[in-house]
């Protein structure tokens, strides 16, 4: 059975210019767009699907944020389940105390925090698994 999406997906319309089709749809989480996924057309991904996490209200990113699928309907899981992803690691540092977010060891608690979450979903082939927006990274060996 193919993947139903957890969020309202809708095609992308950049303008009244821009018909929308089949091949670019827009994901959201009420009125938030939390990402995009595009059928390429042409190219060496050609009949690829690239996904796009976009949730930019979010001050915390994750890696990776795109990547290319082989299903339209598995390129929105793949957002959704990236978005997820972003909104644990977002509540992690929300329940970090006021002093916590300024001192040095509250900040290793908040980044180990993340890297256990990161863990879970650690790629063997290599890919950047997350980022801090305060620029730790994990290692990819």
């Amino acid at each position: 059975m193919p993947y139903q999406p957890l969020y309202r997906w809708r095609r992308t319309r950049i303008d009244e210019n821009d018909p929308p089709d089949d091949n670019d749809w827009s994901g959201y989480d009420g009125e938030v767009c939390i990402g995009r996924i595009q059928k390429q057309l042409h190219g060496p991904m050609k009949g690829k699907w690239m996904w796009n996490l976009l949730a930019t209200h979010v001050r915390v990113r994750i890696m990776p944020q795109s990547g290319f699928i082989d299903e339209g309907r598995e390129a929105m899981r793949r957002v959704e389940e990236r978005y997820h992803d972003l909104m644990r690691a977002k509540e992690m540092g929300e329940g970090l105390r006021p002093d916590d977010r300024r001192s040095p060891q509250g900040l290793v608690r908040a980044r180990l925090s993340v890297i256990e979450l990161a863990a879970e979903h650690f790629d063997p082939r290599g890919d950047l698994v997350d980022v801090l927006d305060h620029g730790v990274e994990l290692p990819t060996d």
